[in-house]
């Protein structure tokens, strides 16, 4: 038995799945306070005294998410190593920063060395903003991490207090900027999310609960429990990323859909084609600055059944902020679930406190709750549908769209919609009427977030490059190695090929996962001086494509 966890902004949802099936499901308020408490709220709902049956648990949750949104950041500052030709004053960090001397070029020469004085400078610059964890990030430091290694003993020498990570750990990408981002995220994040993580572990152990654990990334892979401390800053949007998954799950095979989920504060688009939740190519973006984290092509809008309806230069709008839960399962404001039970679309809560928060904008107007509710409704449905065809412009751009489009010459656009969370059955039915989609809303649409998570499996994408001149192995998650035996002078591809899927198996191996790897793309170059052939370079992307473990077969 599965179980599946996906904590959201207003709700946390839980299912326990077996051969296919959910056997159970449950929906608990969240405490954003104490998000904790609401998975252990929903594990007490799911499991029953015996615990052995349960072969592992999936979380997606919010931490990561919310400590970004709320900017809850630790005291954090970056010194930056870009060498030569590097504007950053473009960039717009959410820490404090500063540039030293030095630098590396593309194929790991030292080309500047570093100043000792000015580090001790500049770090001292950022220990009077009050900085405790520093960020060190030289470019070029996945192929020659030597300079941020030598600066981080100068601060640990100077400094020693400080909380010190360098870039080349965090990620292996050869992404500059979005190697400093990542780095700084996770140090302002990773003490709140380990204690987190601390806590989960000892409320499974309390409950004799010894099966694996994972939690949910963006890309809609999960990693185990006691590996994920890597990997904080890719949990970050994994709700979406669990809806889509979710979504894949009840729908037929190799459907093409759009996804629409719709919770208390959001409303969260995906695209599903051919059964596949497409993938951002360019990941995930933050202040504004995009950063290493791999995630699925997720659009979100500020509109959800928790939204409040108000009225402004003698009009019917929308807050476009969550007010709390609806008039009619107790709040004080009306809301687009209000609407929907006045219009008796849903039979949610009470429709008589519902109709008592509009009596205010009923007199304002002297118009009808019925008028109001259908206007504020007409209203949502409306911002919908145009975020719908602005964000499909978007994904028509993304890479395996077009690939899908070639293959699909007939069908350039999905004519599917299938949508989720609470409001999820009214809004979709009246966005597909609008947009002219075929509506699909399976009884477990309310659940879907954590049957994605349930049913989610691990997943890696990365990049391992040989260089054999200088009998080097480096790859984008941080593997370093100098003066390898493995490299001969000259490797054929295939060579290249079986010594990076020996590393790759070795790290999955190291991260528990059994998962057999497939090499995506491979590419060689001669390096040559003077005349000659001194070396090569052999790039090899390779990784665990994302997948689920199974179709739900409960019937609709």
């Amino acid at each position: 038995m599965q179980i599946g966890i996906d904590v959201g902004g207003t709700f946390t949802d839980g299912v326990l799945i077996e051969n296919a099936q959910v056997l159970r499901s449950c929906k608990v308020p969240t405490d954003s306070q104490a998000l904790l408490k609401s998975i252990v709220h929903v594990l007490e709902k799911l499991i029953e005294e015996k615990t052995e049956k349960i072969s592992r648990i999936v979380v997606s949750t919010t931490l990561m998410t919310n400590l970004i949104l709320e900017k809850k950041y630790l005291p954090t500052g970056l010194i930056l190593i870009p060498g030569p030709g590097l504007n950053l004053k473009e960039h717009k960090f959410p820490f404090s920063w500063e540039i030293i001397t030095g630098g590396v070029d593309f194929q790991g020469r030292i080309i500047k060395n570093l100043n000792e004085q000015e580090i001790v400078k500049k770090v001292q610059c950022l220990v009077d903003k009050g900085i405790q964890h520093l960020g060190i990030i030289g470019k070029f430091s996945p192929r020659n991490p030597s300079l941020e290694i030598q600066t981080a003993e100068i601060v640990n020498r100077h400094f020693p207090t400080l909380e010190v990570k360098l870039g080349h750990q965090v990620t292996g990408q050869l992404n500059f900027i979005r190697r400093a981002m990542g780095t700084g995220l996770y140090l302002a994040t990773y003490k709140t999310f380990a204690q987190f993580i601390a806590s989960l572990k000892n409320a499974l152990k309390e409950r004799d609960i010894t099966c694996p654990v994972f939690i949910l990334k963006a890309d809609g892979g999960v990693i185990p429990i006691d590996k994920i401390m890597n990997f904080t800053i890719d949990t970050v949007l994994s709700g979406p990323a669990a809806s889509s998954f979710g979504a894949k799950s009840l729908l037929p095979e190799k459907t093409s859909a759009f996804v629409m989920d719709i919770g208390g504060t959001t409303t969260d688009f995906s695209l599903i084609l051919d059964g596949n939740p497409l993938l951002a190519s360019r990941g995930v973006k933050i202040s504004d600055v995009y950063t290493p984290v791999r995630s699925l092509a997720i659009h979100s809008l500020p509109i959800g059944g928790d939204t409040g309806i108000e009225i402004k230069n003698n009009q019917v709008t929308l807050t476009f902020k969550r007010e709390g839960p609806p008039a009619c399962c107790g709040g004080n404001t009306p809301t687009l679930t209000d609407c929907m039970r006045i219009l008796n679309l849903t039979d949610l809560g009470d429709e008589n406190k519902a109709r008592l928060s509009f009596q205010s904008l009923s007199s304002k107007l002297d118009l009808s709750a019925e008028i109001i509710a259908q206007q504020a409704l007409d209203k949502a449905v409306e911002l919908i549908t145009q975020e719908i065809n602005y964000i499909f412009k978007q994904w028509q751009e993304e890479p395996l769209y077009r690939i899908w489009q070639l293959l699909n010459e007939k069908n350039i656009k999905p004519r599917n919609l299938i949508s989720i969370g609470g409001p999820g059955k009214p809004l979709g039915e009246l966005v597909s009427k609008k947009m002219n989609l075929t509506h699909i809303n399976h009884p477990l649409c309310q659940v879907a977030n954590a049957i994605g998570a349930a049913l989610a499996s691990p997943t890696y994408e990365e990049t391992i490059r040989i260089n054999t001149e200088k009998r080097e192995i480096s790859s984008s998650w941080g593997y370093f190695s100098k003066n390898s035996r493995q490299i001969k002078g000259k490797m054929s591809a295939e060579e290249a090929a079986g010594l990076a899927l020996q590393i790759f198996k070795k790290y999955l191996q190291e991260n528990g996962v059994e998962a057999q790897p497939e090499i995506y793309h491979q590419e060689v170059f001669n390096m040559v001086r003077g005349w000659s052939t001194t070396g090569q370079i052999h790039e090899i992307k390779l990784g665990v494509p994302v997948q689920v473990t199974g179709l739900i077969n409960n019937k609709e």
